[in-house]
């Protein structure tokens, strides 16, 4: 295939801020992120009367058990608004745990501290029962302290906290008297726009009034603002040999071109492998609408061309799904999202499931309407690559240079080969293993690996979590290489541990500022959402320099507490660009450093410091963590 780069492709350096001149086929405009929303208010109809009910007559504070509380937070960026909003949570397909939903944070647009809020809720959608009261069941009738725009509202433990087991949907509704609670428009109801990869927060529906009164309207599709808390109450025992392992495969969120969409094959192992979702990559924070197709056999039986009889015989401006299907394509799912931005998966879930069957090839093309996918041309790097080399495996997928389409719906340009950036979201039937990513690519520069194990030398003792006393402490190496202000990057727990204090390596012999923050799940989604993270330190050091470790005492340190296989982010930034990290080829979520108590996985740079910059993937944190 020509390697030639045309006027229909997009190519940009790796930028170090979202504010950013970006040209398109000569025509130049700004992307800019506007940080200030309007608070526009949906037209709303007569409220009911509330003034005979005693919003505390039906709490019951429940103390949380000593188990973990876990949540999932939305933006609170509350561009629209009303009385209520209606929307679904999920868990995900193959995972056996039970969780319970102990309760939520809501957003809205008043301060006071007697605020009257109520949350219904229901097992299965919402969606058809909007206005069907007798379907709904109290959560909670309260008041609360209202914190105002951009703060979480807290709502009291629920009366009777519902459970879910895995793949169950629950709807929940929540109100207020006034028009106070905040959302934003959506692109369609049922959509997943928030998820920690285990649960899954859904457009909606707005209300006016409350359900069940004459003059209430639903308004669709609304993404409701707010965090969802829960906790993990039991595991189903299953039999090993049945066992359903969920899991994700990324190839890599370093672009140097774009256009309008991707092809490409993957290859299951030696298991049955049902695709679930997808990530794909645009730079852009703006609605996108994509397509994504699939066919039970490689790509390039599906490239075409069509004969322009088929064509003619498919009508007037025939569409790009309908040329699809005519080459032996199935839409898996199309729809309108909005981009996640530079350096981010823009994730598409809610299809249903399809399988691949062991040892089989499955074709994938990935389409936005507009020339805004970015991807790799990778032929810098390996200049004897040719599309349909292995680029990055586990033992359950791997995934095959392609080809990226230059046009839309026209699909009569192709360019190769190309790395699809983004990541497959499957479960596999068998044991699940913790094996890491390999990568393997034709004529691939070798990373070199050091064979020595980690020391497990510690240096202060740790008070025993649950019946664990082992202490190890689990580094990567300092080789630096490249740096920026932060590394964010996930830990898996391989048993039952507390991380106590962390080295990291910072390229300077001067103070510096360092902040560690963590959250539960992939950072993935949660890049640039303060709100979803917790501090755990915060102090001043002195840089040991490039190839040292600036040690953060345990004293300077809260205790992070894992249970065995949970996945954690870490996030660490100073204020100035001084940290240090490391470039790989394997993929983001990839096992970098392990050992029997836990891993350290391949994560992302951070252009900036905070919450505000662009991302570098895949990259390798330089440093060590305490067990």
């Amino acid at each position: 295939m020509n390697r030639k780069r045309s006027r229909s492709e997009i190519s940009n350096n790796e930028l170090m801020q979202r504010n950013r001149e970006r040209k398109v086929e000569g025509i130049i405009f700004e992307e800019t992120q506007s940080f200030q929303e309007s608070l526009n208010l949906e037209p709303s109809s007569m409220l009911p009367d509330f003034s005979s009910n005693d919003p505390k007559s039906s709490i019951v504070h429940r103390k949380i058990a000593d188990l973990e509380l876990l949540e999932v937070a939305t933006p609170f960026t509350g561009s629209n608004g009303n009385n209520g909003v209606m929307f679904d949570v999920s868990t995900r397909t193959g995972s056996n745990k039970v969780i319970e939903i102990v309760s939520l944070d809501v957003h809205t647009n008043i301060i006071g501290d007697d605020c009257p809020i109520i949350v219904y809720g229901r097992k299965g959608t919402h969606f058809g029962f909007e206005n069907s009261t007798e379907s709904w069941t109290l959560l909670a009738n309260t008041t609360t302290q209202c914190n105002g725009f951009g703060a979480r509202t807290h709502v009291p433990p629920f009366i009777t906290p519902p459970t879910l087991n895995s793949g169950e949907t629950y709807g929940f509704y929540t109100h207020m008297p006034t028009a106070s609670l905040r959302y934003v428009n959506g692109f369609e109801v049922g959509n997943i726009y928030e998820s920690d990869g285990f649960f899954n927060i859904h457009e909606g529906t707005g209300v006016t009034g409350e359900f069940g009164t004459a003059n209430t309207k639903f308004l669709q599709p609304r993404k409701w603002d707010g965090v969802i808390k829960y906790q993990i109450v039991s595991e189903i025992e299953s039999d090993e040999s049945s066992e359903t392992c969920n899991d994700m495969l990324t190839t890599s969120y370093v672009d140097n071109i774009g256009s309008y969409g991707n092809m490409f094959d993957i290859e299951s192992g030696d298991f049955n492998l049902d695709v679930y979702g997808v990530d794909f990559y645009t730079d852009i924070n703006e609605a996108v609408t994509y397509e994504i197709f699939s066919r039970d056999d490689s790509y390039t039986n599906g490239m075409g061309p069509l004969e322009p009889s088929a064509i003619k015989n498919l009508g007037p401006n025939p569409s790009n799904i309908a040329k699809m299907e005519l080459l032996g394509w199935t839409l898996v799912k199309t729809g309108t999202t909005t981009g996640r931005g530079y350096g981010k998966g823009t994730p598409v879930r809610g299809f249903s499931p399809f399988r691949v069957p062991p040892r089989s090839t499955q074709g994938f093309y990935v389409t936005l309407n507009t020339p805004d996918i970015r991807y790799r041309d990778i032929t810098a790097d390996l200049p004897n690559a040719v599309a349909g080399d292995l680029f990055v495996n586990n033992e359950d997928l791997s995934i095959h240079l392609g080809m990226s389409v230059g046009s839309y719906p026209s699909h009569d340009s192709f360019f190769g080969p190309r790395l699809w950036s983004g990541s497959i979201i499957y479960t596999t039937d068998h044991t699940c293993a913790t094996e890491s990513p390999s990568l393997s690519p034709s004529s691939a520069p070798s990373i070199t690996v050091t064979s020595t194990s980690p020391s497990a030398t510690p240096t202060k003792d740790i008070p025993p979590l649950g019946n664990c006393t082992n202490t190890a402490w689990l580094e990567t190496p300092l080789d630096g290489g490249t740096g920026s202000y932060g590394n964010m990057f996930t830990i898996t727990a391989q048993e039952r541990i507390s991380i106590t204090s962390m080295d990291i390596n910072v390229g300077t012999s001067n103070q510096v500022y360092v902040e560690v923050y963590t959250k539960p799940g992939s950072y993935k989604g949660y890049e640039d959402r303060p709100n979803a993270w917790t501090r755990v330190a915060a102090v001043n050091l002195v840089g040991a320099d490039d190839g040292n470790p600036t040690v953060i005492d345990d004293v300077d340190f809260e205790d992070i507490h894992m249970r065995s296989g949970q996945l954690q982010s870490i996030y660490v930034t100073l204020d100035s660009p001084d940290i240090k990290y490391s470039r790989t080829y394997s993929g983001v979520g990839a096992v970098f450093r392990e050992d029997n108590m836990l891993t350290i996985n391949v994560g992302a740079g951070l252009a900036a410091p905070g919450f505000n910059g662009g991302m570098f993937e895949p990259r390798v944190f330089n440093g060590g963590m305490f067990e």
